[in-house]
């Protein structure tokens, strides 16, 4: 829907964490919750990447989807 809006933060540190926070999501539509996208991130040749969702209804007003580098 061209109607259709929602928001969406990245916030990158200076520890190496990539944090995504999801607001203005209806929770009456599967779509805008993930149930047609894959959540994840990956290194900008595609090869290593980490999946959070794919194709699932998982994310949550007010909440974020935290990515951290291996220790």
């Amino acid at each position: 829907s061209s109607s259709a809006r929602l928001t969406v933060e990245a916030v990158l540190s200076e520890n190496g964490e990539i944090a995504f926070n999801y607001r203005d999501l209806t929770t009456s539509k599967p779509r805008e919750l993930g149930d047609s996208a894959t959540v994840g991130i990956e290194d900008p040749t595609g090869t290593a990447a980490v999946q959070h969702s794919y194709n699932q209804p998982v994310l949550v007003n007010g909440t974020a989807v935290v990515f951290r580098p291996a220790t």
